[in-house]
């Protein structure tokens, strides 16, 4: 009955259509990902009351917790700091659900599985070409040149191939092996290769994070005999990166020991994901139960207390400070320039008048005034400060719901379910101790819920 729907030579075309339309949609922009997500909601919506469906819908748990926590996100921006703003981000977020039933509905047919996966493919080797082009030629076949010596192709100045790469490549491997072609260990190994190099020239070390943890989970579900060539894939791919743009070893190695060790301490990212890090937990200790709201780091950041606690946290560290080098007093001491310094603000310590002695401390800079940006970069932060003690309560659920699913597979070496994919990308995605975007920005969101419309999210009838 509803599963015919989805059979017919007009439908097969149109949703084939549709299909492709959108996974290439994903590379250019979040305009028309978007418009494809909000139209195939409001579609749905439309054909599932039609059917009558909302009891096989509330019947699957996980869709029930989601119902549950856009319930909580609306409620949550009645409350916010800056309603409206926070009301804007919360009430579409029904689409991203609706979305991923759509796609769950449309995958019953394992012939738009099929088709969805060498699609990928397509997508992930012409990328490829154009990745390699922009590398040897220093701009791609669209023009765009290469972005402080980081290549993003079709991207142009949102770097991000990586993350694209990164969180479309568990799609990838999901279908891989719940299709099961004849020719699945050569697609596998080709489009890993092809994908690790595309991410390590990329530069974004969040994104190879989540690519080698899901690669991870890779290794333990195929045989062991191609075990060894995914080490070897691994080594080679690295090597081939580094070999072709030099730039990327800069990035990914030296450029990463630099900012966990810059202002001579040990960082968490680096310094100025600390002050991102520290402002966000501050936002949550005044906004404990519901937190702050959805986007309201953003405003919240720059006020008085919180400036007032990042500048706490620098003093505490010796290194921010500026020592006499000789007795004198203060209108004969030049004050060092930000380009001495390179940093744009600072706290003088000594009146103006005083006598200072040699060693005495005279001055504070801060390379950062606040730990402000649009949004923490850390989805744990995220939602500590914005939808708090509750909101993260539900992160820590769904969190722990995956990583109990994890182990269980790896521990019995049970794992041939292919969901297993999918899990593996929401535990890479979701790992609370890699930096991130901000959870609610659009073309995020549909990255985020894409691969969960893989997953059977409700039953559907026959």
């Amino acid at each position: 009955m509803i599963i015919s729907s989805i059979k017919s030579d007009y439908n097969k075309f149109f949703f084939k259509l549709l299909i492709f339309i959108f996974i290439f949609s994903l590379v250019s922009g979040p305009f028309v990902p978007d418009l494809i997500v909000s139209i195939s909601s409001l579609f749905f919506i439309y054909f599932m009351i039609k059917q009558k469906l909302f009891r096989d819908i509330l019947n699957n748990k996980l869709t029930l917790f989601l119902i549950l926590f856009y319930i909580y996100i609306v409620f949550n921006s009645l409350f916010s700091h800056n309603i409206l703003v926070s009301l804007k981000s919360a009430v579409p977020f029904c689409r991203l659900i609706f979305f991923a039933l759509s796609v769950s509905y449309i995958f019953q047919n394992r012939e738009y599985k099929n088709f969805t996966l060498y699609t990928f493919i397509i997508l992930y080797s012409l990328l490829f070409a154009d990745v390699i082009f922009q590398t040897i030629y220093g701009f791609n076949i669209l023009g765009y040149e290469l972005n402080i010596n980081r290549v993003s192709s079709v991207f142009g100045d949102e770097l991000i191939l990586g993350s694209f790469v990164s969180r479309t490549y568990g799609i990838f491997l999901f279908l891989l092996f719940n299709i099961s072609p004849k020719n699945k260990i050569i697609l596998f190994f080709y489009v890993t290769t092809i994908c690790l190099i595309m991410v390590i020239l990329s530069g974004e070390r969040t994104a190879l994070a989540i690519f080698i943890m899901i690669m991870f989970f890779a290794f333990f579900y195929l045989s062991n005999k191609y075990k060894l060539f995914i080490i070897l894939i691994v080594g080679i791919s690295f090597l081939s990166g580094l070999i072709v743009n030099k730039n990327s070893y800069e990035r990914i190695i030296n450029h990463t020991l630099s900012q966990l060790t810059e202002n001579s301490s040990l960082n968490f990212f680096s310094f100025r994901h600390q002050l991102h890090f520290l402002t966000a937990f501050e936002i949550f200790k005044d906004n404990l139960l519901l937190g702050a709201g959805i986007k309201s780091f953003r405003y919240l950041c720059s006020n008085d207390e919180y400036e007032k606690k990042i500048h706490e946290f620098i003093e505490s560290k010796d290194n921010f400070a500026f020592y006499a080098k000789t007795d004198g007093y203060i209108e004969n001491l030049k004050i060092p320039s930000k380009d001495d310094f390179n940093k744009s603000y600072y706290r003088q310590l000594v009146k103006k008048g005083e006598k200072f002695l040699k060693g005495d401390k005279l001055y504070f800079f801060y390379e950062y005034k606040n730990g402000c940006n649009t949004h923490p970069h850390n989805f744990f932060m995220q939602f500590l400060s914005e939808l708090g003690i509750v909101g993260i309560l539900f992160f820590i659920i769904l969190y722990y719901k995956i990583l109990k699913y994890l182990i269980k597979r790896l521990f019995s070496h049970q794992i041939e379910d292919s969901n297993y994919f999918i899990l593996a990308i929401f535990f890479s995605t979701l790992f609370p101790l890699f930096p991130s975007g901000n959870f609610f920005n659009n073309y995020l969101s549909i990255l985020t819920f894409l691969p969960l419309g893989l997953m059977n999210l409700w039953k559907l009838k026959n």
